[in-house]
């Protein structure tokens, strides 16, 4: 079974930080977003193993990913990503 969830990668001063809206606890930093992705990779995975061994269900996915412009005081866009 294929499970997809929004995660957010921030500029953390030198470093990059990510986290999982649905998927509580799970954060991961690295020094690049390459660093960060696989250290997400690692922690989510390990989280939902944990998840299935105690018998607890895998939460879905409820977050949209999508970006604001904003373009002067009176307008505003948002942008979802692809697959919305």
């Amino acid at each position: 079974m294929s499970l997809q969830h929004a995660v957010i990668f921030e500029r953390t001063g030198n470093n990059r930080a990510k986290y999982a809206f649905v998927l509580h606890g799970c954060t991961a930093a690295g020094r690049s977003l390459e660093d960060t992705g696989r250290g997400t990779l690692e922690v989510v995975e390990a989280h939902v193993q944990i998840l299935r061994q105690s018998g607890e269900p895998v939460p879905a996915s409820t977050s949209l990913v999508g970006q604001v412009e904003l373009s002067g005081a009176a307008r505003c866009s948002l942008r979802l990503g692809p697959n919305e």
